[in-house]
């Protein structure tokens, strides 16, 4: 018995009624080789995409016309796209199209609009997530030293001044180490900081900034603490030198308003 005889006969159904309902009745090495036959016969390239897009709308124009075929082709796309193939294919098809110059160039005139007309949101749920996210191992190593003096210190705080902060538009600046019942802040200041790592411009706006914070946190009688990247040994212990944690430890006791910099790196500097 044949397959078409056999759909008719038991579930009284042709096979195109099926294939729209259920997918194709063939196997692949059997759809394949009626591709290539059409390939053969169309000789024409353009001819044979022709037969190929036409042969494609005959199926759509009969999924779109059958609720039954539509239900069934869904169910079909929700298993292929939770499928590891179909995983993969959706993310080898991201990456190439994420790549394209013109999706890159679209998604950064987006971004710096969303940032311009709506900064919060823009900070909230972009600029503060990825801060969150990430710590560099001296402010890992800070951290863990001070909050032996203070549990109250929290790493990546968020100070908002919308009188203050000109410099940043959502006027948000983010904190490294915080207490903000005690007023007490702590900067750690790496190389960016002080040499031109990514331009003399970024140089420039960075120190600004710092100046900035400075400024605004010492005249709300803050005790701005800022640690040089110079103050940690990176190449054998991995910490900071005593005599910066000594420093560190005398300043978070006395709880003194002002700034203190602590570092070889501040001197000549216009951070303070």
């Amino acid at each position: 018995m044949t397959l078409s005889k056999h759909l008719m006969t038991e579930h009284d159904m042709t096979t195109k009624e099926y294939a729209l309902l259920y997918g194709i009745t063939v196997c692949e090495s059997h759809s394949q080789q009626r591709r290539d036959q059409e390939k053969e016969k169309h000789k024409d390239p353009i001819a044979y995409e022709l037969w190929l897009l036409q042969h494609a709308e005959k199926i759509s124009n009969g999924i779109m016309t059958s609720p039954s075929a539509r239900i069934a082709r869904q169910e079909n796309m929700r298993k292929w796209t939770t499928s590891d193939a179909g995983r993969k294919v959706a993310s080898d098809t991201a990456k190439i199209t994420s790549a394209r110059e013109d999706i890159i160039k679209n998604r950064s005139a987006n971004l710096a609009k969303w940032r311009k007309d709506y900064p919060d949101e823009f900070y909230d749920k972009c600029t503060a997530k990825m801060n969150a996210s990430w710590h560099s191992m001296p402010e890992i190593v800070l951290f863990e030293f001070v909050k032996v003096y203070n549990q109250e210190f929290k790493i990546n705080q968020q100070i908002k001044r919308v009188n203050s902060f000109l410099l940043t538009k959502s006027r948000r600046r983010q904190i490294d180490i915080c207490d903000k019942t005690k007023k007490i802040v702590i900067e750690f200041d790496g190389p960016r900081h002080f040499l031109p790592i990514n331009g003399e411009d970024v140089l420039k706006n960075s120190i600004a900034k710092d100046k900035e914070l400075n400024i605004v946190l010492v005249s709300e009688d803050f005790c701005v603490i800022r640690v040089a990247y110079d103050q940690f040994i990176y190449k054998s212990t991995k910490n900071f030198t005593e005599e910066c944690l000594t420093q560190v430890t005398e300043i978070i006791k006395q709880n003194k308003p002002g700034l203190y910099l602590i570092g070889e790196a501040y001197k000549g500097s216009t951070v303070g």
